[in-house]
């Protein structure tokens, strides 16, 4: 689905902005997509266009050293995160990963006349937790779409676990799409799958 892209992207664009943005407010490294991200895909995007493997190589060096891929995971499976043993929790985190950066990363391409505006940020039900509302642009007269950011604090650094864009939860959306297939072919299947889903490098 369309809106799922879109929700991946933000939480590529957000996420890609952790190195300039440690111990600031949760909108604020928000804020910063559009100073940073945006800069860097539309200056460069003939070059990564011609060689998407810079831009996945770019995304790998300063991006998943800051995602909270334990709480995203954790999330998304819900009851079998519980089941799982602590082999099979960090071979589906390494699987998601792999899937995650390969699958959305050259999609990044497809919104650099794009906007964020972010509006307010409210502090979580627990500490160092906050969710960030905003719109997002994709252009071209292109309906605006709502977003909230779902954020924790981890050692002075605000990183994203979750995006919901027009009331859609990108965690949600995971969790259904593979708990089916986990009550179907179990958590190694699933794994098995998003890891033979990757392109080779």
């Amino acid at each position: 689905m369309k809106w799922i892209k879109q929700a991946l992207v933000l939480f590529l664009f957000v996420l890609f902005t952790q190195t300039a943005t440690a111990n600031n407010s949760a909108k604020d490294v928000v804020n910063s997509v559009n100073q940073k991200i945006m800069q860097s895909l539309r200056t460069n995007k003939a070059r990564y266009t011609a060689n998407p493997q810079q831009l996945y190589s770019l995304v790998q060096r300063d991006l998943v050293p800051f995602i909270d891929f334990a709480s995203f995971s954790k999330l998304i499976l819900g009851t079998h995160w519980k089941k799982a043993t602590p082999a099979q929790r960090q071979r589906f985190m390494r699987a998601f990963q792999g899937m995650l950066m390969r699958t959305y990363t050259k999609s990044l391409l497809e919104f650099t006349d794009s906007t964020l505006t972010v509006s307010r940020e409210v502090a979580g039900a627990k500490p160092n937790y906050a969710k960030v509302y905003g719109e997002f642009s994709s252009g071209a007269g292109k309906p605006k779409s709502r977003v909230i950011f779902e954020m924790k604090q981890d050692g002075g650094r605000w990183k994203a676990y979750n995006i919901t864009v027009n009331a859609f939860s990108l965690v949600k959306n995971f969790r259904t799409s593979f708990g089916r297939e986990i009550n179907q072919f179990g958590l190694d299947g699933l794994t098995q799958r998003l890891e033979k889903n990757q392109v080779t490098e």
